[in-house]
């Protein structure tokens, strides 16, 4: 273990309680958001909330999803085909970080940063 002596505001962003966090890196969704081949928002918000879960987070009280964009690369082991987006979340209560879910977190994708950290820094 390293100790740190000075503060981290870069780590921090990732780590510091807060009740909003919004991800640094796409989220790989656990599946698909369609049922009989129409996009459902009811579908999407189960398996969002299912993720949060499956890690032990608690489900945020607002789930906001926008584009991921097509910088973001998967590689073909870590879910190429899943669906990747974006995500701003406020939980009822602080969460601390690390923030990470879906179904390519073991690989970096599904990163959160502070939010309110991020706007102070």
């Amino acid at each position: 273990a390293v100790r740190e002596t000075e503060p981290d505001r870069v780590f921090e962003q990732y780590t510091k309680p807060s009740r909003r966090w919004v991800t640094v890196t796409p989220v790989l969704l656990n599946g698909y958001d369609t049922k009989h081949g129409k996009k459902s928002f009811k579908k999407r918000q189960k398996m969002l909330t299912k993720m949060f879960r499956v890690v032990g987070l608690p489900v945020p009280r607002t789930i906001r999803t926008f584009g991921a964009g097509e910088m973001f690369e998967v590689s073909n082991k870590h879910g190429k085909n899943y669906i990747k987006t974006m995500l701003a979340v406020e939980f009822d209560s602080e969460v601390a970080g690390m923030l990470v879910i879906g179904a390519g977190r073991n690989a970096g994708m599904g990163v959160f940063a502070n939010l309110v950290a991020s706007v102070t820094t």
